[in-house]
């Protein structure tokens, strides 16, 4: 039986696949209901996440500094213990934002924290390494494209991000 709370993880779950797929009309609708809707189920962690859930969907809209926005207004009603539990969620949605507004020092540094506590997010050394080339960091954009693949190493055949690391490693080299 699926209780409400499940209903509402599998929401959020939702709502940040369509914003990674494009879908961004359907994730900022479905966003809006379950903040709407799920008031007395919106607490700690969930609250937080549903929160952030808005920053990606404002990023997936190409509004970075609305994403800035709504992260710092997130961080004023987290509590420390749900930064512990969406830490990683969270750095990388303020990396992104930070990249995507053209703030790549700061994307650099919020990349790097959330490396030094989680250093198994790939996906980070990925974006990363994209930061540096922006920055014409060749170098270091090579050591992070590098470090993603020997992550990714078992990844699925024609994963993009994968492929996408793969041809600007090679671009490099020339």
């Amino acid at each position: 039986m699926t209780t409400a709370s499940d209903s509402l993880n599998i929401n959020l779950e939702l709502i940040e696949a369509l914003a990674a797929a494009g879908s961004v009309n359907e994730a900022r609708g479905l966003l809006s209901a379950v903040l709407e809707l799920n008031e007395t189920l919106l607490w700690g962690p969930r609250m937080f996440r549903a929160l952030l859930l808005r920053s990606v969907v404002a990023l997936a809209e190409g509004d970075p500094e609305g994403a800035l926005k709504f992260i710092h207004e997130t961080e004023k009603v987290a509590k420390p213990t749900m930064f512990l539990q969406m830490g990683a969620a969270y750095r990388e949605t303020l990396a992104r934002a930070y990249w995507k507004s053209g703030r790549l020092k700061e994307a650099v540094s919020t990349y790097k924290a959330l490396l030094r506590v989680f250093g198994g997010h790939a996906i980070s050394h990925y974006e990363l390494g994209q930061v540096y080339e922006e920055m014409g960091s060749k170098g270091e954009a090579k050591q992070e494209h590098s470090q993603f693949l020997e992550m990714c190493a078992q990844a699925d055949k024609g994963w993009f991000p994968v492929e996408d690391a793969r041809t600007r490693l090679a671009a490099m080299k020339n």
